[in-house]
This record gives structure tokens, sequence and C-alpha cells, in this order.
């Protein structure tokens, strides 16, 4: 199994670390970082990821927006992507979660839980 590669977009540095020190525990998979969505999108075209992490409240540009921007770029538009938010609306999720490779994980998220969900992503 090749190297997978991980990108998670937050403006919380305490979050990204986290996640990054809780994936890359399996030595198939790197983490790459993006603060915001507007570095984010563009780490999306120049990586092309194996999965994106993305949190939906940030400045600059929030994770709907990024998440529209990826959907209309055919070249990365296939990309899976988990928002990771503490929205209480779930239901302004909802038809963003009916696009393929697309779902969603509540804040605050068990680290067990969230390597889970990657690991069934990136089928490892």
């Amino acid at each position: 199994m090749g190297l997978k590669t991980v990108l998670t977009i937050d403006d919380d540095p305490a979050i990204r670390k986290l996640i990054k020190s809780t994936l890359e525990k399996d030595a198939n998979i790197q983490v790459i970082e993006a603060g915001d969505g507007v570095t984010g999108f563009e780490a999306v075209k120049r990586h092309h990821p194996d999965l994106v992490l993305l949190d939906v409240m940030m400045p600059r540009q929030n994770g709907i927006d990024t998440l529209r921007d990826i959907r209309q770029d055919p070249e990365v538009a296939f990309v899976p992507v988990i928002l990771l938010t503490g929205f209480k609306e779930t239901d302004k999720l909802v038809p963003l979660l009916q696009q393929s490779n697309t779902d969603y994980m509540p804040k605050p998220f068990g680290l067990d839980n969230l390597r889970q969900k990657v690991r069934t992503f990136l089928s490892v």
C-alpha cells in the first residue's frame, strides 16, 4: 500500500497539529496542512491529496465555499472531503453531504473516531 496524503484545512494550528500527530501514527499516511480555505484550495490543486479534512468555520474563506471551489474544479472535484464542524445547524450541511465523496464529523471529535473514518475513506 503506497503513501496516502491527507490535507487538513483548519484555522486552528493546535487542531491541525493534533490531526497530523494522530493520523501519522499510521506509517502510510502523511498529513499536509493549510490554515484557511484559500490556501487550502490552492494546496488541493497543487498536491491532489487522497482526502481533505475541512473545517467549516474559518476566516477569509469558510469550508462551505472551499468545498464548492473543490467540487467545481474538474481537476480535483473527485477528492473525498470530510467536513469538520462544531456547527449545530447540520441542516445547512445536508445539501453538501448529498454530493459524492463528502462526509462530516462533528467537533469535538474523538481521535480514534477520526482515525477510523480516515482509514475507511483511504481504504487502509
